[in-house]
C-alpha cells in the first residue's frame, strides 16, 4: 500500500472512531425516510444504512471516515496543483475537516454526497495534471455512485463534459471521446436503479415520488386565478383547489406583494408547505389512488401549470425564475458582479491557457449548474448549494492569500 494512503488510514481511523463514540447521530425530519427507505428518496443512502444493519453509530463512523478521507485526498491534490504553501493547506484542511465532521453527524445524504463531490473534484484535478483518461473514467464512476446517493449531484456532469473536452483538445486521444456517450448514462441508469428498487421494496412504479410536486412549487405560487382559468387541463378543478389552498394560507406571490413582503422570502421559507397543498388536494380528489397514480397526476399538473403560465403570463414566470436564481447571489446586482468576474476569468484563460484557470472556469460552470438544478424545484438552502458555493469561495480566498503571501516574500527578498 502507498505510504500516503497507509498514513492517511492510520490518521483518520481513530478520529472517526472517536467521533462515533463521542457524538450521537443528529436526526432531521427526513432522516426516518432514509432509514425506512421512503419511496420519495433515492435508494443509495437507505442502502448504505441497510448494509450497516441500521446501526447509526456505524453510520456515523463511516460517514466521518469517508469525509476525512475525501478531504485529505482533495487537499493533497490542491496543494500540488496550485503549489500552495503549508500554511494555506493547514487552513484549508482545518475548514474542510470541521465542516465535514459536523455534516457527518447528520442522518442525511449530505455527508456522503459531499465526500463524493470532493472525490470527484480530486479526480478532475488529477485528470488536468496528468492529461489521462483514466481519471476521467474514475470521475464518471464516482459521479455515478454519487447520483444514486443524491440525485442533485447530476450537476457535476457539466464539470465532467467540460474537462473531457479540454483534455481532448490537448491530447486528441480517441478513447477520451468515450466519456461523452458514457456520461449520458448518468441521466438514465440511476433512474432505472431507483425505479427497480422502489418497485421491489415500496411497490411504487416511479423512480422517486413527490418529484413533480416539488417542481410545481414556483409555478403554482406565482400564478393567479385568471391564468388557471385559461388552462385546458382535465385537472383544471384540481389546480383551482391547490391554488385556493395556497390562498387560504396566504402563500401566493400576489398576496405576499400586497402585504408588502418580499415574495421570494415567502416562497423560500414556505416551499414545503406549498408543496404539501398539492399532495393534500390530490389525495382529496383521488382518495383511492396509489403513490404511482398520484405521481402521474402531479406530472400532468406541473406541465399544465408551467406551460399555461409560459403561454399566457410569460413575463411573470420568466422574471420569477430569474429573480429566484439571482437570490442565490443575494440579488441580481451581485449576480452581475459575479458574471463580470466570470468573464474576466474566461479572458485570462484564453490569454494564458493555464490548467488552473480552467479549473476555476469549470468550477464556476458547475456552480451555476448546481444553482439551476436547485432553481427548478427547491429552495436555496445552504445544504443544497454549499457543495459548489463553499468550494468556490474557499478556492478564490486561498488564491488571493497565496498571491499576496508570495508578493510579500518577493518584496522581502528584494530588500535583502
Amino acid at each position: 500500500m502507498n505510504r500516503f494512503y497507509r498514513n492517511t488510514l492510520f490518521l483518520i481511523f481513530p478520529i472517526s472512531l472517536s467521533v462515533s463514540f463521542i457524538f450521537d447521530p443528529i436526526f432531521h425530519p427526513d432522516s426516518k425516510d432514509y432509514i425506512s427507505y421512503h419511496p420519495a428518496r433515492s435508494v443509495g443512502y437507505p442502502f448504505f444504512i441497510h448494509i450497516l444493519d441500521e446501526n447509526l453509530k456505524l453510520v456515523l463512523f463511516f460517514q466521518s471516515f469517508f469525509s476525512l478521507f475525501s478531504v485529505l485526498l482533495f487537499v493533497r491534490e490542491i496543494k500540488y496543483f496550485f503549489n500552495f504553501n503549508n500554511y494555506i493547506i493547514v487552513f484549508l484542511s482545518s475548514i474542510l475537516v470541521l465542516i465535514t465532521t459536523k455534516i457527518s453527524l447528520n442522518i442525511l445524504t449530505g455527508s456522503l454526497a459531499f465526500s463524493f463531490f470532493l472525490l470527484f473534484m480530486t479526480a478532475i484535478i488529477k485528470s488536468l495534471q496528468k492529461k489521462q483518461d483514466t481519471f476521467l473514467f474514475l470521475a464518471l464512476f464516482i459521479l455515478f455512485i454519487g447520483v444514486i446517493i443524491r440525485p442533485q449531484l447530476i450537476f457535476l456532469v457539466v464539470s465532467l463534459i467540460l474537462t473531457a473536452s479540454y483534455i481532448f483538445s490537448k491530447k486528441f486521444k480517441k478513447q477520451t471521446l468515450l466519456i461523452f456517450p458514457l456520461t449520458l448514462l448518468i441521466f438514465f441508469v440511476p433512474n432505472k436503479i431507483n425505479l427497480y428498487f422502489n418497485n421491489l421494496f415500496n411497490e411504487v412504479n416511479v423512480p422517486i415520488t413527490d418529484t413533480w410536486n416539488q417542481l410545481m412549487i414556483l409555478p403554482i405560487f406565482i400564478t393567479n386565478e385568471e391564468i388557471i382559468e385559461k388552462s385546458h387541463s382535465k385537472y383544471k378543478n384540481l389546480l383551482i383547489n391547490i391554488h385556493q389552498c395556497l390562498v387560504n394560507k396566504g402563500l401566493t406571490k400576489k398576496i405576499a406583494k400586497n402585504n408588502g413582503n418580499n415574495w421570494l422570502h415567502v416562497l423560500e421559507d414556505n416551499s414545503f408547505i406549498i408543496k404539501n397543498c398539492s399532495n393534500v388536494e390530490i389525495k382529496k380528489e383521488f382518495p383511492k389512488n396509489n403513490l404511482t397514480e398520484n405521481e402521474n397526476v402531479s406530472k400532468e399538473l406541473f406541465f399544465d401549470i408551467f406551460l399555461t403560465n409560459l403561454k399566457y403570463d410569460r413575463v411573470n414566470i420568466s422574471e420569477s425564475y430569474f429573480l429566484k436564481f439571482s437570490s442565490a447571489f443575494i440579488n441580481q446586482y451581485y449576480l452581475i458582479i459575479f458574471l463580470f468576474f466570470f468573464l474576466f476569468l474566461i479572458n485570462e484563460f484564453l490569454r494564458k491557457n493555464d490548467d488552473r484557470f480552467f479549473f476555476f472556469l469549470q468550477l464556476i460552470f458547475t456552480h451555476l449548474s448546481n444553482l439551476i438544478i436547485i432553481l427548478i424545484g427547491a429552495p436555496y438552502l445552504t445544504r443544497f448549494k454549499f457543495y459548489t458555493e463553499l468550494t468556490l469561495m474557499l478556492m478564490i480566498f486561498l488564491v488571493i492569500i497565496d498571491y499576496f503571501s508570495k508578493g510579500i516574500l518577493k518584496n522581502k527578498d528584494g530588500k535583502k
